[in-house]
This record gives structure tokens, sequence and C-alpha cells, in this order.
């Protein structure tokens, strides 16, 4: 059974800066209709990035029409109230959480985006206890790949590999250990109905 692609997702830095540098972002316009990121997150993987991308930039991306890029405060968008409502936010979780992930998450509670893309465990631990929201971790996104069949289990477990291979702390678990419960958790999601 292939499944249809899951609607819309918002995204942190960590994972973008990952999937940039191993030449393998474009596997989010396979998995997503549309990925959000917003401005803040922007400006954090293009200068972690410099110019150490593979494959196609989050421009490329954006131009491609799979991901978009919002400002939290851009009244185009956005209601007044809207930007007021993720600024209570923001200041709320202001101590807990880094800049791109407070204002991912603030813009995904407040626009209803139930899933945001993030490595940062603690982060997601605290979006997940005060909000709708849930974390996918790459390895998460990779094995939702393998079950619409966009990349096989090979494709997805090297480009973990090649994920892991740049990390400064590399997972210790190898991706056949991490899918086993990353498709118990994504049954969990019910991401599939």
């Amino acid at each position: 059974m292939k499944f249809e692609k899951l609607d819309i997702c918002i995204s942190d830095a960590d994972i973008l800066v990952k999937l940039c540098l191993t030449g393998h972002l474009g596997i989010l316009g396979k998995v997503f209709k549309q990925v959000i990121i917003v401005k803040t997150v922007e400006e954090e993987a293009k200068r972690k990035l410099g110019r150490k991308i593979k494959g196609i930039s989050i421009s490329e991306a954006q131009s491609q029409g799979w991901l978009k890029i919002i400002s939290v405060n851009d009244s185009n968008i956005l209601e007044k109230e809207q930007i007021m409502n993720i600024e209570v936010f923001k200041r709320s979780y202001d101590c807990y959480l880094h800049p791109g992930e407070l204002e991912s998450a603030a813009l995904a509670n407040e626009l209803g985006i139930n899933l945001f893309l993030c490595d940062d465990r603690d982060a997601k631990k605290i979006i997940e206890r005060e909000t709708d929201i849930r974390g996918l971790a790459h390895w998460e996104v990779l094995t939702i790949g393998i079950m619409m069949k966009v990349i096989s289990f090979e494709e997805a477990e090297k480009i973990f590999n090649d994920i892991n291979s740049t990390r400064t702390h590399p997972i210790k678990y190898s991706f056949r250990e991490l899918y086993k419960k990353a498709i118990k958790r994504i049954k969990d999601l019910k991401l599939f109905m």
C-alpha cells in the first residue's frame, strides 16, 4: 500500500541543516505537501550551512513550492490577533526553547500545524507536553518515506548514515534499531489512517 504525502509540517533548523549538508533535503518534498519554516530558522540554517550545501538548497526548495518561509510578524500573512498570540506563546516559553524552536512552535500552535521536524529531544518534550504538536526526528521522517514507498530501506539507511557521519556526536543506534521504534511511534501518532 502506498500512502499519500502528509499535508503540512513546520521544521526547525537542525533537520534542514543535516539534510542540506548531505544532499538529501529533497526527501522532505517527497514526504510532505508543504514544509514551513520561520524566517529565524531560515537565517539560522543558512548561517550554519554557509557554502557547504549539497543537492538542493533552501532557496531552491522554496522555488519548487513545497517549502514556505514565514515571518512570525508578517501582517500580510497573519492576522493581528495571530501575531499577538504568537508573541504571548513566545514570552511563555522563551526561557525553555531556542529562538528557532520557539518561533516554529508558536507559529505551529497558532496555525494548528501538528507536526514539528526537530532532532532536539528536550525541545520536543517541552513542545509535546505543552501543545498538540508532535515532533519528528530525521530518522522518523526517513521511516515515513519508506512507508510511503518514496525511498527504500537501504536508501533511508544510507541517508541516516550520511547524516550521522557529519555529526560531532553521532547517534549510537543503528538505523535499523531506530526504524523499529519509529514504526511504532508513527502508528501511535496515526499519521496514516
